[in-house]
Formats: C-alpha cells, sequence, structure tokens
C-alpha cells in the first residue's frame, strides 16, 4: 500500500487529533522513509512533541534540507530530553548551510561535554576541518560506529550540494583507516546514490585501477556504463563482477551483475554468445578459486 494509503486507514482506527497517536504515527512513516507523508500529516510543526520534531528534522537534513531543518530545531526547548540529539544535528545543519563557525560553535557549547565521547573526538576535528585549520583525530571507542556516522555525514552533504565542506571533510576518512582505493570506492557510491552518475563512474574508475576487487565496485561501475550505453565497457566490468562472485561463492542466476551483463551482451546483439560465455566465466572462475591439490 501508499504511505497515504496507510495513514487513512490508521486514521480510520486511531483518532490522529491526539498528538500522542500522530506522534507515533510520524515517527514510524519517517523510519520507513516517507517523509513526505510524515510532513502532510503534521500540518502545523508547533503541535508536535519534541521528539518527533528532532526526527522531522533529521529526516529533511538526510535529505539536504538544512534550512527547512534548523528551523525545525529551533523550536525544541534547550531542556527538552530531545534537546541533545537536536544539538547533534544542529551543528551539522548550520555547516551544511555555510555557517560553519557558528557549527563549531554551537558544538563546543551544546555536545562536547555531553555527547557520546567517539563522536565527539570526530566532531572535534571535522569541525577544525570546517574551518580551515590543522585537525588531530584521537581514536576513541567504537571506531565502526564512527566511519558508519562519517559516511552518513557525506551522504548528507553531497544531498544538499555542500561540495566544499565535502572536500575538507574527506581527510577524516584517512583518520578512520580508509585505503585510497577504498575511500574511492566509497565516494563512488555516495555520488550514485546522489544520482551523479559521472562522478560516480569516475571514482569507481579510480577504484578499479588502484586494483579493487569487491564485486560491488565492479558491478556498479558496469551497470552505470551499461545505463550510459556502453555496452562493451559494461560487458567486461559485469563479466568480473560475476567472476567475483562466483570465487565468493555468492554467484546465483539472479545475480544483479549477471542480469547488466546479459542486458550489455544483448545491446550488442549477442545474447546468442550468452550461455556458452556463461558456462565459460563461472567455470573459469571455480577453476580459479580450486585449491591446488
Amino acid at each position: 500500500r501508499s504511505a497515504e494509503e496507510m495513514v487513512s486507514r490508521i486514521g480510520e482506527a486511531l483518532d490522529l487529533g491526539d498528538p500522542r497517536w500522530r506522534d507515533i504515527l510520524v515517527a514510524q512513516l519517517i523510519e520507513k522513509g516517507h517523509r513526505e507523508a510524515a510532513e502532510a500529516l503534521v500540518g502545523d510543526p508547533s503541535q508536535l512533541g519534541d521528539d518527533t520534531l528532532v526526527s522531522l528534522a533529521s529526516a529533511k537534513l538526510r535529505t539536504g534540507a538544512a534550512a527547512d531543518a534548523l528551523a525545525l530545531l529551533a523550536r525544541v526547548p534547550a531542556n527538552s530530553r530531545a534537546a541533545l540529539t537536536a544539538s547533534w544535528n544542529r551543528v551539522l545543519a548550520l555547516a551544511l548551510v555555510g555557517r560553519v563557525d557558528e557549527a563549531r560553535q554551537a558544538f563546543e557549547r551544546d555536545v562536547a561535554e555531553q555527547g557520546e565521547a567517539p563522536l565527539v573526538a570526530l566532531y572535534r576535528g571535522l569541525t577544525a576541518l570546517w574551518c580551515g585549520e590543522p585537525a588531530v583525530y584521537t581514536a576513541v571507542g567504537d571506531q565502526l560506529k564512527v566511519r558508519n556516522h562519517l559516511v552518513e555525514v557525506l551522504g548528507t552533504m553531497l544531498a544538499a550540494d555542500a561540495m566544499e565542506l565535502l572536500a575538507s571533510t574527506l581527510p577524516a576518512l584517512d583518520w578512520l583507516g580508509w585505503s585510497p582505493v577504498e575511500q574511492a570506492a566509497l565516494l563512488g557510491q555516495l555520488y550514485h546514490h546522489a544520482g551523479r552518475a559521472d562522478q560516480a563512474i569516475e571514482a569507481l574508475a579510480i577504484a578499479i585501477d588502484g586494483g579493487d576487487r569487491e564485486v560491488e565496485t565492479w558491478q556498479m561501475l558496469g551497470l552505470l556504463l551499461l545505463r550510459q550505453g556502453a555496452a562493451a565497457d559494461a560487458e567486461a566490468l559485469l563479466a568480473e563482477a560475476i567472476r567475483l562472485e562466483a570465487e565468493a561463492g555468492t554467484l546465483t542466476e539472479q545475480s544483479a551483475a549477471r542480469a547488466g551483463w546479459l542486458a550489455a551482451l544483448a545491446m550488442q546483439g549477442k545474447q546468442d554468445e550468452a550461455e556458452p560465455r556463461w558456462q565459460q566465466l563461472t567455470g573459469t572462475a571455480q577453476r580459479t578459486a580450486r585449491p591446488p591439490e
């Protein structure tokens, strides 16, 4: 069902005029990725609870609507239980709209003494980078969580088209142990998800030229080139993705690489070659993967 239909049916069973039910439903819609339906249900944001305001602001932030997020966050009182989460979001939103000095001040004033130590360490370095100053990062606590958060931040910057801010943030990838090849592959994925196909192709090609052997990298570049009509290049890349999947033991006939490879063959009028080529590809991969006796 569409999100609108779900809201309508839930509204028949519950009184969505009751702010408690409405806030619960808005939070669920945001969590499931239905931000527009949540906004339609909200109407007047002044009627929302603080937690729901922060959830809606965070959802807007992820789509790049930093100014809208700031307007919502301004409604959250400093003594609210949601104030710390609001402050984290405000730091990034201020940076996204170009107010990096204010972002740094907000971080030091509202977050640095209360936030989780691993993220505080990250943002202490990031805010220095954003202000054009030398930054030193000291790893604290769960670095996987920090890495995942940084990926989200970079994706948010792309959504907001904050390219200068993105460029100033990239040194943090070195802090967290991404190699140059891994950085190129990550940026390729982020550019792809942001709808920036040309930049994604460039970054993914750099990763592959640097020795990347991840299925996702070869597959994504092949599929992007296929969409641009470069069938021969796509065929070669997707064939290698198939080999890598076979070597890893994850290859199935439902593979996205296989579907794209078949489409690339068809675009070149070579669909009759598919079956023998498939057998050759998978057989070669299996022989390569077999340990020596």
